[in-house]
């Protein structure tokens, strides 16, 4: 602070030849020539205060005198040594604004003049003609975007709870800061902090695995706001599982570090039986184990979760679809899924397809191979010959031949069936020497040469009947094909002998029901079998046995009442059927053997994937198989 005093010598001779030789008493000086009264230094203060003037937008600014107040007749303000106008309110104080848009960009001296008495008692002084000049200057820094400066600079879970941490608003326009935060929806804090030194915060009402959201922002004058978005989660760690030798599970979870704000653990396991859930709600929280009264099944996942409950959140915390961590599990050795498996019996493998995906399965080695590298988004059918060695299946309204050993074209073609229609058919069969029998969409038998491409044979059945499914027996001389006569409303089974391209009808068999899940086809060709599964008005289970050379029926197996067939194994002739009871009674399966009709217990079957049954092994669509030992 700089001030100095002026003396007007010319104004106190121009007195004094007024006043000719009046008497003047000596304790009223006529000139400022005379040293001044020491007086104390001006107190001032400039409201925003601080060392640097910082100014980001429109901002107002008081300059104040507080002492001396009386004595102030002018106060100036000055940008780089040029007077900035201004409206002046009073004598000791000035409110003005600085504007970054009339400023230039950059650093800048703000400097402030006052000027007071002199103070000296002379008639100069006491007319206004003498006085004190005080200077007061600051750095003064424009930056019109300063306020994109402004971020989150960090969110982080510490011992006390989730802390925020904020870059500092630096500039004379600042109001408060604000931070609003939620957890699913409710509200848990929102604060003002009017201090723009503080730059960070801890909510300490926080909960481990849940979805944080909301705004921090800087509010500063005329209303504006910046305000960054913000979001946090931070995953739990998934429970443990473990499956013991009665396929009963156990789980555990890493304790709450905020035990003051959780109500409770929440526990799930979902079951593919009907998805039927066990719901567990442990309120002591230095319990971190649970093990589940019921046991699990073969062929389908489990899924166990578990969440922290926040005191903060009321009802039942099975709607509370947040701060859930999970772990998938299921009984069985891991290999690929799969929607359809066909069986190599060259190879002992398996060809399987799971959305659009072709993979072999080695069951001796548990190897697998995938054999495109795309997926194949639109794959229609999948079918392989009796032996394996030969796979069909349509891509890009194309019906696509290949061998399975290296997945090599045999041949790809475009057949009747596609016409300018999107839907390719119904179903297709390839014997082993590739012949392959197409179902369309207009109710027509065509018969084709996979090696030539040529069409050998088509036949137009009757609008009365609805085709379903065919089977070619393994070297192409026989067909089955599955129907409904609408006009009889009976399922129809109907043989045929297929040579010199020609087809004779040799039996028809009729049911109220037809089951073709599984077990529809030619066995083996060294085997001379036909078998299918139907069911009766009792909804049990029939697994008819038929010669499939004469055609003859060789025997029904009457399958358990509350018990469905899953999967068959020609060469050892067992079955593996599924209870279709409710939950609780659905203990086990069975192992059943189709000659002697000896049942044995085996692990309890859940879910409708596809099953597979083949060189001992029972293989799931979930990924999972076991040895039939195991089983």
């Amino acid at each position: 602070m700089n001030n100095y005093n002026y003396s007007y010598v010319l104004v106190a001779v121009l007195l004094l030849a007024l006043t000719g030789c009046e008497y003047s008493p000596p304790d009223i000086p006529l000139t400022g020539l005379e040293n001044p009264v020491e007086r104390p230094e001006l107190t001032d203060i400039l409201i925003p205060q601080d060392d640097t003037i910082r100014v980001a937008a429109y901002t107002d600014f008081t300059y104040r005198v507080k002492n001396y107040s009386s004595d102030v007749f002018r106060i100036e303000i000055f940008i780089d040594g040029e007077q900035y106008d201004y409206p002046w309110t009073n004598k000791s104080e000035i409110v003005f604004q600085l504007r970054p848009s009339e400023i230039k960009t950059g650093e800048h001296e703000l400097m402030i003049k006052t000027y007071t008495r002199s103070g000296t008692g002379s008639i100069s002084d006491e007319l206004g003609l003498e006085h004190r000049v005080y200077e007061h200057k600051w750095p003064l820094i424009i930056n019109p975007t300063g306020s994109k400066e402004f971020d989150i600079k960090s969110i982080e879970v510490t011992p006390e709870g989730l802390k925020f941490d904020w870059s500092k608003y630096n500039y004379m326009n600042f109001s408060y800061y604000t931070l609003d935060c939620s957890l699913r929806d409710r509200r848990i804090i929102s604060r003002e902090f009017s201090n723009r030194n503080q730059t960070s915060h801890i909510v300490q009402n926080y909960v481990e695995g849940y979805h944080y959201q909301g705004t921090l922002g800087v509010h500063y004058n005329y209303g504006r706001v910046v305000s960054k978005n913000f979001t946090y989660y931070k995953e739990l760690p998934a429970p443990e599982v473990e499956i013991d030798e009665n396929r009963n599970v156990s789980a555990s979870w890493p304790k709450t570090n905020f035990q003051k704000n959780v109500r409770s653990y929440f526990l799930r396991m979902f079951s593919p039986e009907y998805d039927l859930s066990n719901n567990i709600e442990i309120e002591d929280l230095e319990q971190t184990s649970y093990k589940f009264d019921r046991s699990i099944g073969f062929g389908e996942d489990y899924t166990i979760q578990y969440q922290y409950t926040p005191i903060i959140i009321e009802g039942d915390p099975a709607y509370l679809r947040d701060g859930i961590s999970s772990s998938k599990f299921a009984v069985g050795n891991a290999m690929p899924e799969f929607q359809i498996a066909n069986y190599i019996p060259s190879e002992n493998s398996l060809l399987l397809e799971n959305k659009g995906v072709i993979t072999k399965y080695n069951l001796d080695n548990n190897e697998s191979f995938r054999f495109n590298n795309d997926t194949i988004d639109d794959i229609g059918w999948f079918h392989t010959s009796p032996n394996g060695e030969l796979l069909a299946y349509t891509e890009n309204r194309q019906l696509v031949v290949r061998n399975s050993n290296n997945f090599s074209i045999v041949r790809r073609m475009k057949i009747d069936p596609f016409f300018d229609n999107t839907w390719p058919g119904k179903d297709i069969s390839i014997s082993n020497n590739g012949v392959i029998a197409v179902l369309t969409p207009f109710n027509n038998l065509c018969i084709y040469n996979v090696f030539t491409a040529e069409k050998l044979f088509e036949k137009t059945f009757s609008s009365t009947l609805q085709l379903n499914n065919i089977r070619f027996s393994p070297d192409g001389s026989k067909l089955a094909i599955l129907l409904v006569d609408q006009k009889a409303e009976r399922k129809q089974l109907v043989f045929y002998n297929y040579s010199n391209n020609e087809l004779s009808e040799i039996r028809r068999l009729e049911y109220y029901y037809a089951f073709d899940r599984f077990a529809w086809g030619f066995s083996p060709e060294e085997q001379h079998a036909f078998t299918f599964v139907h069911y009766d008005l009792n909804y049990q289970f029939h697994l008819e046995y038929i010669n499939s050379n004469t055609f003859e029926h060789i025997n029904t197996v009457n399958i358990p009442a509350e018990f469905t067939p899953v999967a068959f194994n020609y060469d050892t002739n067992q079955l593996i059927i599924q209870s279709i009871t409710y939950p609780e009674n659905n203990t086990h399966s069975y192992l059943m053997n189709v000659q002697t009709r000896a049942l044995k217990k085996a692990t309890k079957i859940v879910g409708r994937r596809k099953f597979i049954f083949a060189s001992g092994k029972v293989c799931s669509g979930n990924g999972r198989w076991l040895n039939i030992d195991d089983f």
